[in-house]
Protein backbone atom coordinates (compact mmCIF):
# COMPACT_ATOMS: atom_id res chain seq x y z
CA UNK A 1 0.00 0.00 0.00
CA UNK A 2 1.41 3.61 -0.98
CA UNK A 3 1.79 6.48 1.09
CA UNK A 4 -1.29 7.86 0.07
CA UNK A 5 -3.27 5.11 -0.11
CA UNK A 6 -2.35 4.52 3.66
CA UNK A 7 -3.00 8.26 4.48
CA UNK A 8 -6.34 7.79 2.86
CA UNK A 9 -7.66 4.66 5.02
CA UNK A 10 -6.19 6.16 7.95
CA UNK A 11 -8.49 9.18 7.46
CA UNK A 12 -11.26 7.35 6.74
CA UNK A 13 -11.03 4.67 9.70
CA UNK A 14 -10.51 8.03 12.14
CA UNK A 15 -13.63 9.26 10.55
CA UNK A 16 -15.40 6.03 11.03
CA UNK A 17 -14.57 4.39 14.13
CA UNK A 18 -12.70 7.27 16.28
CA UNK A 19 -15.29 9.97 15.65
CA UNK A 20 -18.30 9.51 18.55
CA UNK A 21 -20.70 9.98 15.95
CA UNK A 22 -19.64 7.45 13.00
CA UNK A 23 -20.15 3.91 12.52
CA UNK A 24 -20.09 1.71 9.84
CA UNK A 25 -23.79 1.72 8.00
CA UNK A 26 -24.84 4.71 9.86
CA UNK A 27 -27.61 6.56 8.25
CA UNK A 28 -25.67 9.34 6.39
CA UNK A 29 -28.62 10.73 4.88
CA UNK A 30 -29.70 11.27 0.68
CA UNK A 31 -30.69 13.62 -1.01
CA UNK A 32 -29.18 17.29 -1.48
CA UNK A 33 -32.48 19.12 -0.37
CA UNK A 34 -33.39 16.63 2.69
CA UNK A 35 -29.57 17.53 3.42
CA UNK A 36 -29.82 20.65 3.03
CA UNK A 37 -32.94 21.00 5.10
CA UNK A 38 -31.09 19.95 8.06
CA UNK A 39 -31.72 16.08 6.97
CA UNK A 40 -35.16 17.18 8.23
CA UNK A 41 -38.33 15.47 5.88
CA UNK A 42 -39.25 12.52 7.34
CA UNK A 43 -42.78 13.33 6.66
CA UNK A 44 -42.05 15.53 3.99
CA UNK A 45 -43.84 15.76 0.53
CA UNK A 46 -40.65 16.62 -1.58
CA UNK A 47 -40.75 12.97 -3.95
CA UNK A 48 -36.73 13.43 -4.43
CA UNK A 49 -35.27 9.96 -2.97
CA UNK A 50 -38.76 9.18 -0.98
CA UNK A 51 -37.74 5.54 -1.47
CA UNK A 52 -33.92 6.23 1.04
CA UNK A 53 -36.07 8.54 3.25
CA UNK A 54 -39.29 7.38 3.91
CA UNK A 55 -40.10 3.66 1.96
CA UNK A 56 -43.76 4.42 3.58
CA UNK A 57 -43.97 7.55 1.26
CA UNK A 58 -43.39 6.26 -2.34
CA UNK A 59 -47.38 5.33 -2.06
CA UNK A 60 -48.04 8.57 -1.80
CA UNK A 61 -46.08 9.79 -5.59
CA UNK A 62 -48.54 10.02 -8.63
CA UNK A 63 -45.23 9.37 -11.00
CA UNK A 64 -42.46 7.29 -11.25
CA UNK A 65 -39.22 9.15 -10.00
CA UNK A 66 -35.33 7.87 -10.12
CA UNK A 67 -32.90 10.39 -8.70
CA UNK A 68 -28.92 10.18 -8.41
CA UNK A 69 -26.40 11.79 -5.47
CA UNK A 70 -23.45 12.28 -5.29
CA UNK A 71 -21.42 13.20 -1.57
CA UNK A 72 -18.32 14.58 -0.49
CA UNK A 73 -17.23 14.78 3.48
CA UNK A 74 -15.25 17.23 4.62
CA UNK A 75 -12.91 17.81 2.02
CA UNK A 76 -11.40 14.20 2.70
CA UNK A 77 -10.28 13.19 -0.31
CA UNK A 78 -11.85 9.82 -1.26
CA UNK A 79 -14.42 10.10 1.43
CA UNK A 80 -17.60 10.42 -1.04
CA UNK A 81 -20.94 8.67 -0.96
CA UNK A 82 -22.97 7.62 -4.01
CA UNK A 83 -26.59 7.01 -4.38
CA UNK A 84 -29.57 6.15 -6.73
CA UNK A 85 -33.24 5.77 -5.46
CA UNK A 86 -36.01 4.49 -7.49
CA UNK A 87 -39.89 4.52 -6.87
CA UNK A 88 -42.19 3.01 -9.57
CA UNK A 89 -46.03 1.50 -9.22
CA UNK A 90 -46.50 -1.73 -10.77
CA UNK A 91 -49.71 -3.22 -10.97
CA UNK A 92 -50.81 -0.79 -8.83
CA UNK A 93 -47.94 -1.47 -6.32
CA UNK A 94 -46.14 0.85 -5.02
CA UNK A 95 -42.53 -0.61 -5.30
CA UNK A 96 -38.55 1.26 -4.61
CA UNK A 97 -35.06 0.13 -5.20
CA UNK A 98 -32.23 1.84 -3.63
CA UNK A 99 -28.49 1.96 -3.77
CA UNK A 100 -25.90 3.45 -0.94
CA UNK A 101 -22.56 3.47 -1.72
CA UNK A 102 -20.07 5.11 0.46
CA UNK A 103 -15.71 5.02 0.00
CA UNK A 104 -13.66 4.10 -2.03
CA UNK A 105 -11.30 0.73 -3.17
CA UNK A 106 -9.66 0.97 0.58
CA UNK A 107 -13.04 0.88 2.73
CA UNK A 108 -16.18 0.38 0.89
CA UNK A 109 -20.02 0.33 2.43
CA UNK A 110 -22.33 -1.12 -0.35
CA UNK A 111 -25.88 -0.87 0.73
CA UNK A 112 -28.92 -2.07 -1.59
CA UNK A 113 -32.67 -1.86 -0.69
CA UNK A 114 -36.03 -3.29 -1.78
CA UNK A 115 -38.59 -0.74 -0.50
CA UNK A 116 -42.49 -1.64 -0.79
CA UNK A 117 -45.85 0.54 0.40
CA UNK A 118 -49.23 -0.32 1.18
CA UNK A 119 -52.39 1.60 1.64
CA UNK A 120 -53.55 0.74 5.20
CA UNK A 121 -56.02 3.01 5.32
CA UNK A 122 -57.38 6.10 2.93
CA UNK A 123 -54.39 8.78 4.90
CA UNK A 124 -52.09 6.22 6.20
CA UNK A 125 -49.46 4.34 4.16
CA UNK A 126 -47.33 1.61 6.05
CA UNK A 127 -43.70 1.01 4.12
CA UNK A 128 -40.96 -1.71 4.46
CA UNK A 129 -37.51 -1.69 3.22
CA UNK A 130 -35.12 -4.89 2.92
CA UNK A 131 -31.34 -4.07 3.31
CA UNK A 132 -28.48 -5.83 2.01
CA UNK A 133 -25.56 -4.71 3.68
CA UNK A 134 -21.62 -5.12 2.22
CA UNK A 135 -18.68 -4.21 3.64
CA UNK A 136 -15.16 -4.45 2.47
CA UNK A 137 -11.77 -3.54 3.87
CA UNK A 138 -8.78 -3.69 2.02
CA UNK A 139 -5.95 -6.70 3.34
CA UNK A 140 -8.91 -6.83 6.24
CA UNK A 141 -11.46 -8.71 4.32
CA UNK A 142 -15.49 -8.19 3.76
CA UNK A 143 -18.75 -9.24 5.53
CA UNK A 144 -21.91 -9.17 4.65
CA UNK A 145 -25.37 -8.42 6.90
CA UNK A 146 -29.45 -8.18 5.96
CA UNK A 147 -31.71 -5.51 7.80
CA UNK A 148 -35.20 -4.50 7.86
CA UNK A 149 -36.84 -0.91 8.18
CA UNK A 150 -40.33 0.11 9.07
CA UNK A 151 -41.93 3.60 8.04
CA UNK A 152 -45.08 4.77 8.25
CA UNK A 153 -46.50 8.04 7.05
CA UNK A 154 -50.03 9.50 7.58
CA UNK A 155 -51.92 12.60 5.92
CA UNK A 156 -53.64 14.61 8.65
CA UNK A 157 -54.72 17.02 6.66
CA UNK A 158 -54.29 19.30 3.45
CA UNK A 159 -51.17 20.68 5.26
CA UNK A 160 -50.16 18.76 8.12
CA UNK A 161 -48.49 15.58 7.59
CA UNK A 162 -46.93 13.02 10.34
CA UNK A 163 -44.49 9.94 9.80
CA UNK A 164 -42.45 7.43 11.51
CA UNK A 165 -38.77 5.13 10.83
CA UNK A 166 -37.67 2.49 12.70
CA UNK A 167 -34.18 1.30 11.10
CA UNK A 168 -32.83 -1.87 11.31
CA UNK A 169 -35.57 -3.20 13.56
CA UNK A 170 -34.32 -6.66 13.24
CA UNK A 171 -31.09 -5.76 15.26
CA UNK A 172 -28.57 -7.08 12.65
CA UNK A 173 -24.83 -7.84 13.12
CA UNK A 174 -22.12 -7.88 10.88
CA UNK A 175 -18.32 -9.44 10.46
CA UNK A 176 -16.77 -11.50 12.51
CA UNK A 177 -16.94 -9.83 15.75
CA UNK A 178 -20.38 -9.34 15.52
CA UNK A 179 -20.96 -5.67 15.22
CA UNK A 180 -24.03 -4.20 15.93
CA UNK A 181 -25.61 -1.95 13.56
CA UNK A 182 -26.73 1.38 13.81
CA UNK A 183 -30.48 1.33 14.29
CA UNK A 184 -32.65 3.90 15.59
CA UNK A 185 -36.22 5.66 15.26
CA UNK A 186 -37.34 8.55 13.63
CA UNK A 187 -40.56 10.36 14.04
CA UNK A 188 -41.16 13.38 12.04
CA UNK A 189 -43.73 15.71 11.39
CA UNK A 190 -44.28 18.45 8.18
CA UNK A 191 -46.39 21.60 7.91
CA UNK A 192 -47.57 24.09 5.25
CA UNK A 193 -48.27 27.30 6.68
CA UNK A 194 -48.57 29.14 3.32
CA UNK A 195 -47.85 27.97 -0.38
CA UNK A 196 -44.61 26.83 -1.01
CA UNK A 197 -43.37 27.14 2.32
CA UNK A 198 -42.73 23.66 4.09
CA UNK A 199 -41.58 23.10 7.71
CA UNK A 200 -40.14 19.88 9.12
CA UNK A 201 -39.50 19.02 12.13
CA UNK A 202 -37.49 15.19 13.20
CA UNK A 203 -37.03 13.68 16.08
CA UNK A 204 -34.00 11.07 15.85
CA UNK A 205 -33.24 8.57 18.62
CA UNK A 206 -30.11 6.57 17.40
CA UNK A 207 -29.64 3.46 19.51
CA UNK A 208 -25.77 5.15 20.26
CA UNK A 209 -26.96 8.62 21.74
CA UNK A 210 -29.76 10.77 23.32
CA UNK A 211 -32.16 12.08 21.28
CA UNK A 212 -31.54 14.76 18.64
CA UNK A 213 -33.45 17.37 17.09
CA UNK A 214 -33.60 18.16 13.19
CA UNK A 215 -35.19 21.36 11.78
CA UNK A 216 -35.95 22.29 8.16
CA UNK A 217 -37.53 24.96 6.52
CA UNK A 218 -38.14 24.53 2.25
CA UNK A 219 -39.14 27.32 0.09
CA UNK A 220 -40.19 27.45 -3.25
CA UNK A 221 -39.60 30.64 -4.47
CA UNK A 222 -41.56 29.90 -8.38
CA UNK A 223 -41.76 27.06 -10.55
CA UNK A 224 -38.49 26.06 -11.41
CA UNK A 225 -36.62 27.73 -7.87
CA UNK A 226 -36.42 26.48 -4.34
CA UNK A 227 -34.58 27.04 -1.62
CA UNK A 228 -33.90 25.19 1.66
CA UNK A 229 -31.98 25.44 4.93
CA UNK A 230 -31.72 23.57 8.31
CA UNK A 231 -30.04 22.66 11.33
CA UNK A 232 -29.00 19.50 13.37
CA UNK A 233 -29.04 20.10 17.29
CA UNK A 234 -26.71 16.95 17.81
CA UNK A 235 -23.64 17.73 15.91
CA UNK A 236 -24.39 21.73 15.89
CA UNK A 237 -24.58 21.36 11.79
CA UNK A 238 -26.01 24.25 9.57
CA UNK A 239 -27.43 23.44 6.13
CA UNK A 240 -28.75 25.10 3.23
CA UNK A 241 -29.71 24.53 -0.78
CA UNK A 242 -31.43 24.87 -3.65
CA UNK A 243 -32.84 23.37 -6.62
CA UNK A 244 -33.40 24.10 -10.21
CA UNK A 245 -36.27 22.13 -11.65
CA UNK A 246 -37.29 22.55 -15.76
CA UNK A 247 -39.87 20.22 -16.81
CA UNK A 248 -39.06 16.81 -16.03
CA UNK A 249 -35.67 17.46 -14.47
CA UNK A 250 -34.87 18.29 -11.20
CA UNK A 251 -30.81 19.78 -10.16
CA UNK A 252 -30.39 20.16 -6.34
CA UNK A 253 -27.16 21.27 -4.45
CA UNK A 254 -26.33 21.24 -0.72
CA UNK A 255 -24.08 22.81 1.71
CA UNK A 256 -23.30 20.87 5.68
CA UNK A 257 -21.16 22.91 7.78
CA UNK A 258 -19.77 21.43 10.60
CA UNK A 259 -18.07 23.87 13.15
CA UNK A 260 -15.21 21.21 13.69
CA UNK A 261 -15.00 19.19 10.48
CA UNK A 262 -15.70 21.97 8.24
CA UNK A 263 -18.09 21.89 4.70
CA UNK A 264 -19.43 18.82 3.27
CA UNK A 265 -21.07 19.14 -0.63
CA UNK A 266 -23.93 17.40 -2.37
CA UNK A 267 -25.25 17.47 -5.31
CA UNK A 268 -28.24 15.37 -7.34
CA UNK A 269 -30.10 14.86 -9.92
CA UNK A 270 -33.41 13.43 -10.69
CA UNK A 271 -36.43 12.88 -13.29
CA UNK A 272 -39.90 12.50 -12.82
CA UNK A 273 -41.62 10.14 -15.41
Amino acid sequence: MTCRNQKNVILILIFLLAAPLRAAFENKGTGSMFLGAGSAGTASSDSSFKALINPAGIGLLNRNHIDFQFRNFYQIHGLNQFALAASFNIMDLPLGIGINSFGNNLYSELETSFIYSHKIVSAFYLGISLNAYWLSIKNYGSAASLGIDLAGCYLINRKLRAAFIVENINEPVIGRAKEKLPAAMSLGAAYDPIEGVEINLDLVKDNRFEFEFRFGVRYEINRWLGMACGFREQVNTFSGGFYIQKSQVIFSYALEYHQTLGSNHSASIGYAF
